[in-house]
C-alpha cells in the first residue's frame, strides 16, 4: 500500500509539472478554467501526499475513509457523465481530418447520419471532398459550372443532400435554362462546416483549381469575422508577407491541448464545469477551438448596437480573403 501511495505521489506530480510547463511555456496560457484544473491538480497531489505522511500514523483509518468518499464521488461522478454524456453528446458535423494548407476538410467518399431532436438527415461527400453526389473534374461540354464556397450553411447542416441551397439554385436554373433552350448548368457544394473566407481561398485555389467554374460564389455569414481572425492567427505567412497556409494541427499543439478537445467532444457534464467557469470570470479566449468548434456569443457581438470593440483590423481581413478570391476567380459574387 505504502509503495502504491508512492507511486501515486510521482505520477500526480509528473501530471502537475507537464500541465504547468504547458501551460507556461508551451503558450496555452491560464484562464479561468485551466486554473481550476491546475487547483484541482495540485490539491490532488497534496492530499495524496499527506496521505502518505500521515500512513503509519493514528489518522491512518481517518485517510483511508476520507480517500473512501473521495473516490466513492469520483466513481459516481464518471458513471453520470458516461451516461449524461451518451444521452446528449451526439456529432453534428460530418467527419473533418485536418489539414495541412487550409486547416481542415471533409472526407471524401464517406456517408453520415444525423439524428437530432429537431432534424434528422444523412449527408453524403463525394469523390473529390464536395457535399452531394460524385462529379466528373472536367467540365461537361455545353455545361456551365458554378462553384459555391462557404462554412455550415453553404454545406447544408441539418437538410438532405438535394435539400442544399447549392441544389436549390442548380434546379431553379436549369428550369429556366430549359425553356431559354440555353446551355446546362452546374452548381457545386464546396461548403465546408466552420470555414472563414482565407480557408475558402486556399480550398478554391489548391483543391478545386481543376473544376475551373465559370462563377464562383462566396457565402458569409455573421461568424466570419472573428473566425477569419482566428484562423488568421496561425496562418503561416510566406516572404512576402502572403497567407500561405493555415495548419489544422497547431491549435492542439499540447498534450494538455488535446485532452481539452476530446473533453469537449465527448464529456458533457465536464464540458459544462469548464465552460461556466470561464463565463464566470468573463474570460475570453480567442483560439480556433473556442470561436470555431463551440456555440460562442462572441462570434456574433459585432452584430449588436452596443458594440463598441474597434473591429477595422477584423473587416480589413475579410475584405483582403474576399478581394483574393475574386482577383483568382473569372467571375466572383459574395453573399
Amino acid at each position: 500500500m505504502k509503495k502504491g501511495l508512492i507511486l501515486f505521489t510521482i505520477i500526480t506530480a509528473l501530471i502537475n509539472f507537464i500541465f504547468l510547463y504547458e501551460r507556461d511555456f508551451g503558450g496555452g496560457g491560464f484562464g479561468p478554467a485551466a486554473m481550476f484544473v491546475g487547483f484541482f491538480l495540485a490539491t490532488l497531489f497534496l492530499f495524496i501526499l499527506i496521505t502518505l505522511i500521515l500512513y503509519e500514523t493514528r489518522f491512518r483509518d481517518t485517510m483511508t475513509k476520507i480517500w473512501l468518499a473521495i473516490i466513492s464521488i469520483l466513481v459516481t461522478f464518471v458513471i453520470v457523465e458516461t451516461a449524461v454524456s451518451l444521452l446528449l453528446v451526439t456529432p453534428l458535423s460530418p467527419p473533418l481530418v485536418t489539414d495541412e494548407f487550409r486547416h481542415h476538410k471533409l472526407v471524401p467518399n464517406t456517408k453520415s447520419y444525423f439524428e437530432q431532436r429537431d432534424f434528422s438527415y444523412v449527408q453524403r461527400v463525394n469523390n473529390i471532398g464536395l457535399r452531394g453526389k460524385d462529379i466528373k473534374i472536367k467540365k461537361p461540354e455545353g455545361t456551365y459550372r458554378i462553384l459555391m464556397l462557404g462554412d455550415s450553411f453553404t454545406m447544408g447542416k441539418g437538410v438532405e443532400d438535394h435539400q442544399t441551397f447549392s441544389i436549390l439554385v442548380e434546379e431553379l436554373l436549369n428550369h429556366k435554362q430549359k425553356i431559354s433552350g440555353k446551355d446546362a448548368i452546374e452548381v457545386l457544394n464546396g461548403g465546408v462546416d466552420s470555414y472563414s473566407p482565407i480557408l475558402s481561398y486556399i480550398q478554391l485555389t489548391r483543391d478545386l483549381k481543376p473544376l475551373e467554374p465559370d462563377m464562383v460564389i462566396l457565402n458569409l455569414d455573421v461568424s466570419d469575422l472573428l473566425q477569419e481572425t482566428v484562423y488568421r492567427r496561425q496562418a503561416v505567412f510566406g516572404p512576402d508577407g502572403a497567407i500561405m497556409r493555415v495548419p489544422g494541427s497547431r491549435d492542439t499543439s499540447t498534450f494538455t491541448d488535446k485532452i481539452r478537445g476530446w473533453t469537449e467532444r465527448n464529456l458533457y457534464l465536464t464540458r459544462l464545469i469548464l465552460f461556466y467557469t470561464n463565463k464566470l470570470f468573463d474570460y475570453k479566449d480567442f483560439s480556433v477551438r473556442r470561436m470555431v468548434t463551440q456555440a460562442n456569443f462572441e462570434v456574433a457581438k459585432h452584430t449588436l448596437a452596443q458594440d463598441n470593440e474597434d473591429r477595422v483590423e477584423q473587416w480589413q481581413n475579410i475584405f483582403d480573403s474576399i478581394q483574393k478570391i475574386n482577383n483568382y476567380s473569372k467571375f466572383c459574387f459574395f453573399i
